[in-house]
């Protein structure tokens, strides 16, 4: 095998926000939604809306795919006891 250079992002094949993710996860742990609390204060520093980052690179040139971030929460969580 050849190295292939190049910068690849490694990540879930779709991303989601913080919020959405909490939402994933309560769900995930039969919460209702006035289980968790959403924080209120919007952080000091400035951030981008979007973080996500594309592992579309990496799934074309290694013939990969990526897993689905909502499966791997679940995945974690089963294997933590909940």
């Amino acid at each position: 095998r050849r190295p292939v250079p190049g910068v690849f992002n490694a990540g879930s094949r779709n991303g989601m926000s913080k919020a959405a993710f909490v939402a994933e996860v309560r769900s995930a742990l039969g919460l209702g939604p006035g289980d968790v609390l959403a924080p209120v204060k919007k952080p000091d520093v400035p951030r981008p809306d979007d973080m996500r980052m594309d592992s579309g690179l990496l799934e074309r040139t290694f013939n990969l795919k990526m897993p689905e971030l909502s499966d791997e929460i679940r995945k974690a969580l089963a294997m933590g006891g909940y």
